[in-house]
C-alpha cells in the first residue's frame, strides 16, 4: 500500500501554518504505517528542529538516512542540528556530504556557507554563496550575503557589479514572486537611498509576516495602573545594544511602568547581561522557545507596548509579531531603517535621522524624540588602568585618525578619501578596528598602491568595552564611515572627549552620527559631502588647538546638554510610550 500525497501535503500545510504539534502527532501516525518513507522522517525531524528537540531531529533524519544513505535533504537537515549546537565542523561534514550526493543542491551550498563564515572561513563562504545563486538565481539571500561578505573582507574589486546587480534584483523581485526577497540590512552600507531602502523592507516583509493563528487579546492597563512594556532583544548580552540601554534600563519608573526583558540570547553570563539582570526584575531567557511560545509568553504576560529591539538584523525575532496583532510595536535602536509591511506600527527617531521630507519612505508612524533618539549610559565603566599610546602600538607624537566602525561599513569612497588625507598629514596614523584578515591584507595593500606606507595603518585589538573606551582619548579625531555611520563607535569616542567628524547623507544610518553631535553642540562636525569632509578633517589635523578645544568642549558639554544624560532620555521616552497607549486605548 502506497501512502496518499495528499495526507503528506496537508500534514505540510499544517507544519507552515506553525502547528507543530499537530504535525507531528501525523507524521508519527503515517511513519506507523509508511515506516520507510523517508519524507515522512524527514518532515518529522524538520518539526522537531523547530520545537528545538535537537535529539529526536537527529534521530530521525538519522532514520531516512537508515533507509537511503544518499538522501541529501537528511545530510543537509543533519548540517543544520550541528550548526546550532555550535558543532560547525561536523556541520561542514554533512552539508559537503549532501552535496557529494547532490552536487546542484543550492540549499546545501548556502548552508555551507554561513557554517564556514561562522567559522571566520571566509573566502570559501564567499565560494559557496556565489555557488548557490549560480545555480538558482532567485536566491536572493545567498547574493547579498555574497556581496556583504566581500564586503567586510574589504574586497572591492567589483563595486559597481555589485551595485548594478543588487539594484536590478530588487527591481526584478517586485514584479516576480519567484524571487527571494534579500535581507535589507547589507543594503544600508552600500546604497544612501532611503527610497530603495523602503522598497527592499517591503519585499523582504512579506517572508516576515506569517499566517498563523493570532493572540486577539486588548490588553488593558493592571489594576496598579503600570503600564507593562516588553523589550524584546536577541541582543541582551555582551553586545552593544546592552551597553547603550543598561542606564534606560535603570533609570526606568517603575511606579508608572511594569518593565520585561524578553531575551532570545542564551546566557553569557557577562557583566554587562547581570546589569541588565539587575536593572529589570522581569528578565525573561526565552532563547530555547520558538516564536509561537514566545508569543504565547507575551500574550499571557498581557503584554501592552511591545518595544522591537532587533528589526532585519541577525537572530531578531519578527516573526513573531504575527500572533501578536493587537499589540503596537514600536521599532527601537537595533535597526536604524524602516522594516516595511505593518510589522512594527511605530519607529522612534528623531528629526535629524528621520527628517520631514523622508517620511514617506517608512511605513512605520515616527516618534520623534526631542533630542537624539540614541540612548547612552552615562555610567558607563571605563577601565581605571590608563592605557597608553605605547600600548596601542601608536606612535607618541603621531596625530592619531581613527575609526572603529566594523569593515563592512569602510567604502572605496571612503578608503580612498582617509589616503588622501593621510597623504597631506605626513605625522599622521590611522588607527582601525581589526575585523578579519583579509579585511586586514587588503586595505592595507591598497593603502601601498595610494602611496601610503602601510605601517600607517595600525589595527586595534578587540579588547573588553571598559579598556576600549580607555583607549580612545589616545586618538584625536574619529573620521566616520559612509553611507552607514558610526553608532555606537561614535558614541563611546564623543564620551571619552574625541571628536568626530561625519558625513550627512539621506538615508536613517547615514545621519545618526549627525543626531549624535547636533545633541552635543558641536553639530559643526557634520559635513554635506567627501570634499567637505575631506578638507575639515586636514584643516582640523593642522591645528592642535582646534583640537584641544573641541575635546575640552566635549568635556563640558557631557554633563549640560542632553546626549548623556540618560534621566532626561528615559523620561522622554517614557513620555512616548504613554502617548502610543493612549492612541491604542481609542
Amino acid at each position: 500500500m502506497k501512502m496518499n500525497p495528499n495526507d503528506f501535503n496537508a500534514l505540510v500545510d499544517l507544519y507552515k501554518s506553525g502547528k507543530t504539534k499537530e504535525v507531528e502527532d501525523g507524521a508519527k501516525s503515517l511513519i506507523k504505517k509508511f515506516p520507510k518513507e523517508i519524507i515522512i522522517h524527514n518532515l518529522l525531524g524538520a518539526v522537531y528542529l523547530e520545537m528545538k528537540k535537537l535529539d529526536l531531529a537527529r534521530k530521525s533524519f538519522e532514520k531516512a538516512l537508515e533507509i537511503n544513505p544518499r538522501y541529501s535533504e537528511a545530510y543537509n537537515n543533519l548540517g543544520i542540528i550541528f550548526q546550532k549546537k555550535g558543532k560547525n565542523k561536523n556541520a561542514i561534514s554533512s552539508y559537503k556530504k549532501a552535496i557529494e550526493n547532490n552536487q546542484v543542491f543550492h540549499k546545501a551550498h548556502y548552508n555551507l556557507a554561513i557554517a564556514y563564515q561562522e567559522l571566520g572561513a571566509f573566502p570559501d563562504a564567499i565560494y559557496h554563496y556565489k555557488k548557490t545563486y549560480e545555480i538558482d538565481n532567485n536566491f536572493g539571500e545567498a547574493l547579498i550575503n555574497y556581496w556583504y561578505l566581500n564586503q567586510f573582507c574589504c574586497d572591492w574589486k567589483n563595486q559597481s557589479q555589485m551595485k548594478i546587480e543588487l539594484k536590478k534584483y530588487i527591481n526584478d523581485c517586485q514584479s516576480d514572486n519567484s524571487k527571494q526577497c534579500i535581507k535589507p540590512f547589507p543594503l544600508l552600507s552600500i546604497f544612501d537611498d532611503p527610497e530603495l531602502h523602503f522598497i527592499a523592507s517591503k519585499l523582504y516583509s512579506k517572508n516576515k509576516i506569517i499566517n498563523v493563528k493570532k493572540f486577539n487579546k486588548t490588553n488593558s492597563v493592571n489594576v496598579d495602573k503600570k503600564l507593562r512594556i516588553a523589550y524584546v532583544s536577541s541582543d541582551f548580552k555582551n553586545h552593544p545594544f546592552s551597553y547603550l540601554t543598561a542606564g534606560l534600563l535603570e533609570n526606568h519608573n517603575t511606579d508608572n511602568f511594569e518593565i520585561y526583558c524578553i531575551s532570545s540570547s542564551k546566557n553569557d553570563k557577562s557583566d554587562i547581561q547581570n546589569r541588565i539582570k539587575r536593572a529589570c526584575k522581569n528578565f525573561i531567557d526565552v532563547s530555547n522557545k520558538n516564536n509561537f511560545e514566545i508569543a504565547k509568553l507575551i500574550n499571557d504576560l498581557s503584554i501592552n507596548i511591545i518595544v522591537d529591539c532587533g528589526g532585519y538584523t541577525k537572530e531578531s525575532k519578527i516573526e513573531l509579531y504575527s500572533y501578536l496583532p493587537n499589540i503596537p510595536k514600536i521599532g527601537f535602536l537595533g535597526y536604524p531603517g524602516t522594516l516595511g509591511g505593518n510589522i512594527n506600527q511605530y519607529i522612534i527617531a528623531d528629526k535629524i535621522v528621520i527628517p520631514e521630507n523622508q517620511k514617506i519612505n517608512f511605513s512605520e508612524k515616527i516618534i520623534y524624540l526631542p533630542d537624539s533618539y540614541y540612548p547612552t549610559d552615562n555610567k558607563a565603566k571605563i577601565d581605571k588602568n590608563p592605557i597608553s599610546r605605547k600600548e596601542c602600538l601608536l606612535p607618541k607624537n603621531s596625530f592619531v585618525f581613527c575609526c572603529f566602525n566594523q569593515s563592512y561599513k569602510i567604502t572605496p569612497e571612503i578608503f580612498n578619501t582617509w589616503m588622501e588625507i593621510l597623504n597631506q598629514i605626513e605625522n599622521s596614523v590611522l588607527w582601525l578596528m581589526s575585523s578579519n584578515k583579509w579585511a586586514q591584507s587588503n586595505l592595507r595593500q591598497i593603502a601601498s598602491s595610494k602611496g601610503i606606507n602601510k605601517n600607517r595603518i595600525i589595527f586595534a585589538k578587540k579588547v573588553s568595552n571598559q579598556k576600549h573606551l580607555s583607549r580612545i582619548k589616545n586618538a584625536d579625531l574619529f573620521l566616520d564611515t559612509f553611507p552607514y555611520n558610526g553608532h555606537t563607535t561614535a558614541c563611546d569616542s564623543l564620551f571619552m572627549h574625541v571628536p568626530v567628524l561625519t558625513i550627512k547623507g539621506k538615508s536613517f544610518a547615514s545621519r545618526v552620527a549627525t543626531s549624535l553631535l547636533s545633541a552635543i553642540g558641536i553639530g559643526e562636525l557634520a559635513t554635506e559631502n567627501l570634499k567637505e569632509y575631506r578638507f575639515s578633517a586636514i584643516e582640523l589635523a593642522k591645528s592642535k588647538p582646534k583640537i584641544l578645544s573641541y575635546k575640552e568642549k566635549l568635556m563640558i558639554n557631557k554633563s549640560t546638554y542632553p546626549l548623556f544624560n540618560t534621566k532626561l532620555y528615559t523620561k522622554n521616552l517614557e513620555k512616548k510610550f504613554l502617548e502610543i497607549w493612549s492612541k491604542t486605548k481609542k
